[in-house]
């Protein structure tokens, strides 16, 4: 769900690590060609999916207009800027293993894809250099914007935002917890002293 949102931040970050690092990103280009092939709104049977998506309509009128050329569809996909930004669509050793992984799932189904995946394989014409290593493989140089917003003026925001809580502790309570356990603090100064508790608190910015 809302997966023109999420893709950016929690695949594409990635994959512009690896690229830039020089190591593959054979299933990471699997992960894209699926998420492509969701919002194509129809599953391998043929039925009806409904994309929960922001861009919902838009995928729609992609999807209908290249249904049957897989590879035609990833490059409408890759244009969209939004998602995708103006770097991936222009390199590649992006695009030739994703449209490949895409024609995959289409030709042989999801299952027989994953599984030639898992098996350390590549989609056909995404092979990666073989005599890739360790040692030839530059360090990755995370970039501390990878997990912001693509949008730059939503970017700059969250920027700001994250420079006045990033040190602080992390308190990420969810749905089915229950909101007492975060009220007190337990701490002990040595492994094997006894806990000490505490109120918890937090600046009032939050």
């Amino acid at each position: 769900m809302d997966g023109s949102q999420k893709l950016p931040q929690r695949l594409l970050g990635t994959v512009r690590d690896c690229l830039a690092a020089g190591r593959p990103i054979t299933r990471l280009a699997l992960a894209v060609a699926a998420w492509m092939r969701y919002v194509g709104g129809r599953d391998e049977s043929g039925r009806t999916i409904e994309v929960a998506d922001p861009l919902a309509s838009t995928f729609a009128s992609i999807a209908d207009a290249h249904r049957g050329d897989p590879a035609a569809h990833a490059r409408a996909l890759l244009g969209l800027t939004a998602v995708f930004g103006d770097d991936l669509p222009q390199d590649p050793r992006f695009t030739r293993p994703v449209t490949a992984w895409l024609e995959s799932l289409h030709a042989h189904g999801a299952a027989r894809t994953v599984r030639t995946a898992t098996r350390g394989r590549d989609a056909p014409a995404a092979r990666t250099n073989p005599e890739l290593s360790r040692s030839t493989m530059k360090p990755i140089d995370l970039h501390p914007d990878r997990l912001f917003p693509a949008d730059p003026s939503v970017r700059d925001l969250a920027r700001a935002l994250y420079a006045t809580v990033k040190d602080l502790p992390i308190v990420s309570p969810h749905g089915h917890t229950d909101p007492q356990w975060y009220a007190t603090t337990r701490r002990s100064r040595r492994r094997g002293a006894p806990h000490q508790a505490g109120p918890l608190r937090l600046p009032h910015a939050l």
